[in-house]
């Protein structure tokens, strides 16, 4: 399963894939706490769609260009999940519109 995370705009969008379709996916609006708040929206979110941290098995995030404080907050936390998970981080660049051109590019 491949976790997404788009937070270069002012909504950002978390995802699920598997393989290359979309399976899951939230949006909500980027407030001035997000760097708070992001870690406990993934918590929330896979649970909800009934997934585990444990079946990720890397992780998609759009690296911009886009807001620096959203670009900052998705890719730190992309990295730090990988890190702890021991699962690879693959960046996308470039103007990304949603979830399915970020996977498409990925």
């Amino acid at each position: 399963m491949t976790l997404l995370l788009h937070t270069s705009t002012a909504i950002a969008h978390l995802g699920l894939a598997d393989r290359d379709r979309i399976v899951a996916r939230d949006s909500f609006s980027i407030h001035r706490d997000f760097s708070e708040t992001f870690s406990d929206s993934i918590r929330q979110f896979l649970p909800v769609h009934r997934a585990r941290i444990e079946a990720v098995t890397n992780i998609v995030v759009h690296v911009g260009p886009g807001e620096f404080a959203g670009l900052r907050i998705g890719v730190v936390t992309a990295n730090t999940l990988a890190y702890a998970l021991g699962i690879p981080v693959i960046g996308v660049g470039g103007h990304v519109t949603g979830l399915e051109e970020l996977l498409e590019r990925s």
